[in-house]
């Protein structure tokens, strides 16, 4: 049923995000470091061997596709940067103006909130969406925090810390894992009920030379999602890696992930010209993770983009390795539930559309 299919998706699409953090928030704003960081951590890979070269090719059944219908008048609503689903509503954030819309599992439009018209508490710069059928509410990564909205768009709370909230996902229990990603580096969190903060994972970013000052800009991406055991996988941008943790928060192992063909060279060696070139583009400036699901509670499931916008799909077991045969995709991946169901963002044509798809068939196969 499409309502089953579209409930529980993650959090959306970041295609580009140009916003600059005003600021670099102290440690004591995203929680205790840990002793141990990522930059001093020794990788220790899941599996020992390389993927196999013989693995079959995914087959992924697009089975509806839902116009988005916009008022009158309104033009293509293009900038999207974010998307999450409730069991009966569609939510989009459009990042050029941090206005969420709302629609109905048909496509049809019901309201805009968080804009600085709507009387409502202001996205600052929103980054991510997640909406948590648990707690029924939806929480949106922003600068000020991890803002939380009712399922009718009533601001509801801000969660202050983490500040510069960049992506919020939820673990099994229903706690938030969010990503505090700042000029410092990427700060993974788990946020406990009676408010604790507990760091799981951090990147300290090196000081920027002189002449590189335009990289102020550059926010890195970085995903996460947990399987049913609570096993927590962190995609980042930089260092291109897919991190596993288990539901104490110890760390379990990196994914031996299959290079992809299309990596070029990392932000830090573009002259300011090519970097101020990139933005006025809006490409990435490098192959990245973008996105990362757990289907099925089998498989870990992302999307790699690149300069030329390609967009490739690579599906891993739980276990780290590859199950499938890397695929390029045409649309943009923007989350999926356990039952497989994933969602995609056409914006190819005249109209924005999502596509609904699911898994079928086994890697082994």
């Amino acid at each position: 049923m499409l309502k089953r299919s579209l409930a529980l998706l993650g959090t959306g699409l970041l295609l580009l995000l140009l916003t600059c953090r005003s600021a670099s928030p102290n440690e004591s704003e995203v929680g205790a470091l840990p002793p141990v960081t990522a930059d001093d951590l020794e990788p220790v890979y899941l599996t020992t061997a390389p993927p196999e070269s013989q693995l079959a090719v995914p087959h992924i059944s697009t089975r509806n596709r839902i116009a988005l219908q916009l008022p009158s008048g309104r033009p293509p609503l293009r900038r999207v940067s974010a998307f999450t689903s409730s069991p009966d509503s569609l939510y989009l954030l459009e990042w050029r103006t941090n206005t969420i819309w709302q629609f109905d599992d048909d496509g049809t439009f019901i309201r805009r909130f968080g804009h600085a018209q709507s009387g409502e508490r202001v996205i600052e710069a929103g980054y991510s969406l997640h909406y948590s059928e648990k707690k029924r509410r939806i929480f949106v990564a922003d600068n000020s925090g991890t803002l939380v909205y009712h399922e009718d768009g009533e601001f509801d709370r801000v969660i202050e810390k983490p500040q510069y909230s960049y992506s919020v996902a939820e673990t099994p229990e229903g706690q938030l894992l969010v990503c505090s990603s700042t000029l410092q580096g990427p700060h993974w969190v788990r946020l406990g009920e009676a408010g604790s903060i507990e760091t799981f994972y951090s990147r300290r970013r090196p000081l920027l030379p002189p002449g590189q000052e335009h990289l102020s800009a550059f926010v890195p991406h970085s995903y996460a999602d947990a399987d049913s055991q609570g096993n927590i996988y962190i995609g980042a941008k930089v260092p291109y890696q897919i991190r596993k943790y288990a539901s104490d928060l110890s760390y379990l192992g990196d994914f031996r992930l299959i290079p992809d063909p299309t990596v070029v060279d990392p932000p830090e060696r573009l002259s300011p010209e090519e970097w101020e070139a990139r933005m006025r583009g809006q490409t990435p400036t490098h192959s990245a993770v973008h996105m990362l699901s757990v289907i099925q509670n089998r498989y870990v499931v992302t999307q790699i983009l690149n300069p030329d916008l390609e967009r490739r799909l690579h599906i891993y077991t739980l276990d780290g390795e590859q199950a499938f045969q890397p695929i390029s995709w045409p649309y943009y991946f923007l989350g999926a539930n356990y039952e497989g169901f994933m969602t995609f963002l056409d914006n190819t044509g005249d109209e924005l559309a999502l596509v609904i798809g699911r898994l079928e068939g086994d890697g082994n196969e």
